[in-house]
């Protein structure tokens, strides 16, 4: 039951934080591509080391999505065997993804 719970859940995180940003005019950007390292730095509130950290975590919440087997039908991908595997992806990404938020207002 957990695993069938987590399971949706997980899919629709690793999409939100594959499209998580603001509007492009907001940051001065062209396209959503843009918008990432400019929400990271609006995140980071001027900390440079609070920037690298970010940065970091979010290229290996990317890359979790990309290497791990999120959804059923996807092939060729680490497939996630335990639940408690499944649950500490979900928590690193949710982590990130609120911090993001609540640091650039969108988040409560």
């Amino acid at each position: 039951m957990r695993e069938q719970q987590l399971e949706p859940a997980s899919q629709r995180l690793v999409r939100d934080w594959h499209t998580l940003s603001v509007p492009w005019n907001k940051l001065n950007c062209r396209s959503y591509l843009a918008t990432g390292p400019k929400l990271l730095d609006r995140a980071a509130a001027g900390q440079p080391e609070v920037r690298t950290l970010l940065e970091s975590e979010a290229k290996e919440v990317t890359r979790i999505g990309n290497d791990f087997q999120i959804r059923h039908t996807e092939v060729g991908k680490a497939a996630i065997v335990r639940d408690d595997d499944l649950d500490y992806l979900f928590h690193r990404g949710f982590a990130l993804i609120r911090f993001v938020l609540r640091a650039t207002g969108r988040g409560s």
